[in-house]
């Protein structure tokens, strides 16, 4: 019998997260990664060689996965003048995420029209049966604008083989990855050396003990005493569909 598992469902999680999408996208557009290395090679010249770079108010993101998360990541980026697709698995109006969502599909029926826009493609999709591989095989060949894929959902969305097919036809420009098919990565992964990939060691949503204690020993005393009392729990997970 499956037991009584919970999730964090408490506001601070989603913002921490929205802030990373939105810190890579610019740090990517900006090129500041490049620029750091100029600076560690102590590549004077280059150093100094003005970045080229979009503003946020001149890119469409799609964001995968619409629950909490999901919704807050679009509601930022909605703030910085981003234009935002999104993508769900189970059906829902458009109106329920308006006015964070300029436009909405669903599922695996409407991803390629989904995909077609996008500079960024943000996944914060769950780990589950509909979810797995969704990146995979040649889907990717219907993103006409070469997006950069910011994965914060879970690896299993792609492979690592077909991530570095992508990469090397030339259907996505770039990955972020904060999650990962194989936890730990394996040495002689391509992740580690591929020059258009950036990795963070899943720690996305991580913050001090301060922001610990305060959100997740809180929650779960608040949901503890909830249990022994009989009341509802916040976050029950729905082991149907796997989140």
């Amino acid at each position: 019998m499956p037991f009584i598992l919970t999730r964090i469902t408490r506001d601070g999680l989603s913002r921490l997260m929205a802030k990373y999408v939105v810190g890579q996208i610019v740090c990517h557009e900006r090129g500041w990664m490049d620029t750091h290395m100029k600076q560690i090679k102590k590549d004077c010249i280059g150093w100094h060689t003005f970045h080229s770079f979009r503003s946020l108010d001149q890119l469409t993101v799609g964001v995968m996965g619409l629950g909490k998360i999901g919704l807050t990541t679009a509601k930022v980026l909605k703030g910085f003048g981003c234009r935002v697709h999104g993508l769900v698995r189970t059906p829902r109006s458009h109106s329920s995420v308006e006015p964070f969502v300029d436009q909405l599909w669903h599922g695996r029926e409407g991803l390629a029209d989904f995909l077609k826009d996008c500079d960024y493609l943000v996944n914060l999709m769950p780990s589950t049966p509909l979810t797995h591989g969704l990146l995979g095989d040649e889907v990717l060949t219907g993103a006409s604008r070469r997006p950069v894929i910011v994965n914060v959902g879970r690896g299993d969305i792609i492979t690592e083989a077909d991530l570095l097919k992508a990469l090397e036809q030339g259907w996505i420009f770039a990955a972020v990855l904060d999650c990962y098919e194989k936890e730990p990565i394996p040495e002689d992964s391509f992740l580690w050396t591929h020059p258009r990939v950036v990795m963070t060691p899943h720690n996305s949503y991580n913050n001090n003990e301060d922001y610990k204690r305060h959100h997740i020993q809180t929650e779960f005393i608040v949901n503890f005493e909830n249990f022994l009392a009989g009341q509802p729990l916040t976050g029950e997970v729905d082991w149907q569909t796997g989140y």
